[in-house]
């Protein structure tokens, strides 16, 4: 801050200043300006080194001097669900309301972002007219979903096969937890189920921490080779007009699916 006196004094007349304390006066103390470097009351003294001149005067100025803001910004929400949100706040005292200014152009206190980068917000204290900057790195991830799907093995139904179904297919891990709880050698995306109980998958991102887990509950009927043997029934010609006598019923038994 530069502050000097208002004067139409002749060149004869020098300024002597004094400040809150030793250090708030950058540079010389003498001249008609000064620069000062805190807040607080300042005097100047006058003198005149002409005969005959002006008479010795002194003056006080009360100068106001306000920090910048220091610009925080702190993050909310989950990088794994494809989006965060950047709230922007000061950490000291302000002068007035706040004005904000994102690097899009958009001026709320927060900013929704949904992809990987640096974002950087400029806080102006209306009050002072001082402004400060904040930036922050973000990392934002695609949402993992993951669903299991189920298919019985129509040879003789004693394994169901279990297909994990994930809208990421690329840079994940797969990993298959049995009905014991016990983690299964399988590492891709399908596996063949052949014990009844629960069964759950976790697909986990390669180059982040990000997830998504499912389960499904197996039954397993194995069908052996005595039900799938039909008994003779009866014999029937398709040319008796008789109807009782031209069809046949076939019965495979109790089953959820032919």
């Amino acid at each position: 801050v530069s502050i000097f006196p208002e004067s139409s004094n002749p060149s004869s007349v020098s300024y002597a200043w004094t400040g809150p304390n030793g250090g708030s006066i950058v540079g010389t103390n003498i001249g008609s300006t000064i620069s000062v470097s805190e807040g607080g009351t300042y005097t100047v003294t006058s003198s005149d080194s002409a005969p005959n001149g002006l008479c010795p005067q002194t003056s006080e100025v009360i100068v106001s001097q306000n920090d910048d803001p220091i610009v925080e910004i702190t993050i909310n929400g989950d990088n794994c669900n494809g989006q965060l949100t950047l709230v922007a706040g000061v950490t000291n005292g302000t002068g007035g309301n706040l004005g904000f200014v994102w690097g899009d152009g958009s001026n709320s206190s927060q900013l929704v972002v949904t992809s990987t980068g640096q974002y950087e917000v400029t806080v102006l204290d209306q009050g002072s007219g001082c402004q400060g900057t904040g930036t922050i790195d973000v990392e934002v991830f695609n949402e993992i979903t993951v669903f299991i799907r189920s298919e019985p093995n129509c040879d003789d139904n004693s394994e169901v096969l279990l297909t994990a179904i994930a809208n990421i297919t690329e840079d994940v891990t797969f990993e298959w937890t049995g009905p014991f709880g016990d983690i299964l050698p399988d590492t891709g995306a399908e596996i063949s189920a052949r014990t009844s109980g629960n069964y759950s998958v976790t697909v986990a991102g390669v180059n982040n921490n990000c997830s998504a887990t499912d389960d499904i509950d197996v039954l397993i009927i194995a069908i052996t080779q005595d039900q799938l043997l039909l008994a003779n029934r009866e014999k029937f010609c398709s040319a008796d007009p008789d109807p009782t006598k031209n069809t046949i019923v076939l019965d495979p038994g109790t089953f959820s699916s032919y």
